[in-house]
């Protein structure tokens, strides 16, 4: 995982299905935790991570494939795929986001119940200034 961040904003809806929190337990404790609780460089009131690494293509993935196993994955032609879950969760993994041009992004769909939280992570190539 990257020095500088490495995992997800602050997750403040705990998803319903008991696979994807322990997903998510898993990729926080494999990261670097800033001491205020949240991964990565964040944005939008916590909801979007911006993580700085030598590999974002190779960290995304492993990322993904970690808060997605235990879920049924489906191909998104040419963009990546998503990985639902029993509770109506997904992880969402995309080769290039719209918003940072030819960077990897998830993005965690958490449900619990009626209630829905979405949190992105951005991955950006480490530069020498970072």
């Amino acid at each position: 995982m990257a020095k500088k961040g490495g995992g997800i904003g602050r997750v403040e809806l705990a998803p319903s299905s008991k696979v994807l929190a322990e997903n998510i337990d898993l990729v926080e404790q494999m990261s670097d935790q800033s001491t205020d609780g949240i991964f990565g460089s964040t944005k939008s009131g916590g909801r979007v991570s911006e993580i700085y690494s030598d590999d974002p293509h190779g960290e995304a993935l492993r990322t993904a494939e970690l808060l997605a196993r235990g879920g049924s994955r489906r191909i998104l032609k040419g963009k990546g795929w998503v990985s639902d879950f029993s509770d109506r969760s997904s992880v969402t993994y995309r080769y290039r986001t719209k918003t940072v041009k030819d960077m990897p992004g998830i993005t965690l769909t958490i449900r619990d119940g009626a209630t829905r939280a979405v949190y992105e992570i951005h991955y950006l190539q480490r530069t020498k200034n970072d």
